[in-house]
């Protein structure tokens, strides 16, 4: 299905000879010898407990970390409720929403918050209430896969008076429990059945859709209307190597029946389909613009937003850039005007896919410099941030399961300390669910593939341009020491080092090694055949 929704708007066909999107097989043997090595001791260790047929608490999620690589999600405590909420503002910061009102308000008239005086209501009215909303999964429950189960939760957060965010509520759906802080196990297992239904959206409409999917029309255009020579072509080629390949296998592995997503998740691959189709019917590709963004959701006014202020850094210095780079290229707003390539690149976009907010044609070089940097920051921040930042922090088992493996509870009281194993992942499924989000959280990159060498190697790299880049250098060295300084002082910040452009990537390419992963999959179901 998605592949005949791809081909409708004829992005692949006579692609396949032009990107040589499996060449990272090559680059990456190391890699894939430290997962295969990764999975093989995850067995090990889970055989030698005598626990690879059931886990009886919590901790004995912590048997499948043994082996894995050394990240700074280990000294976070998932299970506060002070990191539930900053995970809103960190390393799951894309759906925190300024709420004007609360559907289900009455159930929260016993809602406690920290400051003196403060009700929902004037909470409200103060602009200090926010959500994340997933309610819409209520749309999608018929493509649960038997047996495993998912709410349509919305969390409730309050900004208090000290500028940090606190969680006040879940609700797992319209007209449907409400869970608070104060209902003990409960409330642990809402946290848990949230934050796998955000883990879920964020990879799958988030990363997916709007980090690679939605670049398909304009791989495609540039490779049809920009001859090789032009200095688009050139900056585009750069940016968004491998991408057309990357969807291709990411269809492959993740989509197929039995795939990646139906070994692990709630869900069946359909809900993906029918996420990424929706996803990209509605993409704009300008309200991912960390200002724009920030002041579409209401975030702006959280003080203390480390997603933001990363985001926003990088930002700035990548329109700096192409302003410059631009300007090199065309002397003035006629010459961009004049450029049939270039407006048949944008007429292309505009037939041949639904994507909102990209230009339709180009009349002035700051539009231009604003598409490029703007593409080029949701290639390699954006993307970045959600391969290596969300897998490092946001699918730490058991706190963000998988999958949901017993009915959404109905009434409090159903959980206790003894009985919440049953709604959380097996062995099984939890071993394949770490390989999975270690496999595709994406490593840092060479020196001369980051992003502060963007441009290196291409003939973008020239003495023409040789000022601008190096003052982009300039630039992104202050954004180096920012987030270097924001990782250094608080653990949860740990994994914002993956922002430094040092170690950031230059492109969308994703490091997974494909054949290894085929061959888990044979190994896996063998596995499981005993």
């Amino acid at each position: 299905m998605v592949l005949r929704f791809l081909d409708s708007r004829r992005p692949l066909g006579s692609l396949f000879g032009e990107f040589d999107y499996l060449q990272q097989l090559a680059d990456n043997a190391q890699y894939a010898q430290e997962l295969i090595a990764l999975m093989l001791e995850s067995y090990g260790v889970l055989a030698q407990t005598g626990k690879i047929n059931g886990f009886t608490n919590l901790s004995d999620y912590s048997l499948l970390y043994s082996t894995y690589p050394n990240i700074e999600a280990f000294s976070v405590d998932f299970s506060a409720d002070a990191t539930f909420a900053r995970a809103r503002v960190t390393y799951s910061s894309r759906f925190l929403t300024l709420a004007s009102n609360i559907s289900f308000a009455s159930q929260l008239s016993s809602a406690k918050f920290p400051d003196q005086g403060v009700s929902l209501t004037s909470a409200l009215a103060a602009k200090r209430i926010y959500v994340v909303d997933h309610s819409d999964y209520a749309n999608y429950f018929s493509l649960l896969q038997a047996g495993r189960y998912s709410a349509a939760p919305t969390a409730v957060f309050y900004l208090t008076n000290s500028g940090k965010l606190t969680p006040i509520a879940i609700s797992y759906g319209p007209g449907q429990l409400v869970v608070t802080p104060s209902d003990g196990w409960d409330w642990t297992l809402a946290k848990m059945i949230f934050n796998s239904a955000d883990i879920f959206k964020t990879q799958f409409l988030s990363h997916f859709v709007e980090s690679h999917v939605a670049f398909l029309p304009i791989s495609v255009a540039s490779s049809r209307k920009l001859s090789a020579s032009h200095p688009v072509s050139a900056m585009l080629g750069a940016i968004l190597k491998d991408n057309v390949g990357n969807v291709l296998e990411g269809v492959r592995l993740l989509l197929n029946p039995n795939g990646l997503i139906e070994w692990s998740f709630s869900w069946k691959a359909e809900a993906v389909v029918a996420t990424m189709l929706e996803g990209f019917a509605t993409y704009d590709f300008n309200a991912l613009d960390p200002l724009t963004d920030a002041n579409t959701r209401g975030t702006i006014n959280i003080v203390d937003n480390p997603a933001f202020v990363a985001s926003a850094a990088h930002k700035v210095a990548l329109t700096a850039l192409f302003v410059g780079l631009v300007k090199n290229y065309y002397p003035n707003d006629a010459a961009v005007i004049a450029d049939y390539e270039l407006q048949g690149f944008a007429a292309d976009i505009a037939a041949n896919s639904p994507i909102t907010g990209f230009p339709t044609k180009f009349s002035s070089r700051n539009q231009l410099a604003g598409m490029l940097a703007q593409l080029t920051f949701l290639t390699t921040v954006h993307h970045h941030s959600l391969n290596y930042i969300s897998f490092s922090f946001q699918s730490i088992l058991p706190w963000t399961p998988s999958g949901i493996f017993s009915p959404i509870p109905t009434a409090k009281g159903q959980v206790t300390a003894s009985n919440i194993m049953k709604w959380l992942p097996s062995p099984d499924v939890s071993t394949l669910y770490v390989l999975d989000t270690y496999l595709f959280r994406r490593p840092f990159s060479s020196p001369l593939d980051s992003l502060y060498n963007i441009f290196r190697n291409t003939t973008l790299d020239n003495p023409k341009n040789a000022c601008i880049l190096a003052d982009f250098q300039i630039a992104e060295d202050l954004v180096s020491a920012t987030v270097n300084l924001m990782a250094d002082a608080d653990p949860i910040l740990g994994a914002w080092r993956a922002l430094d452009p040092h170690l950031l990537p230059n492109r969308l390419e994703d490091c997974f090694d494909i054949e290894w992963t085929q061959s888990l999959q044979i190994q896996y179901a063998k596995y499981k055949e005993g």
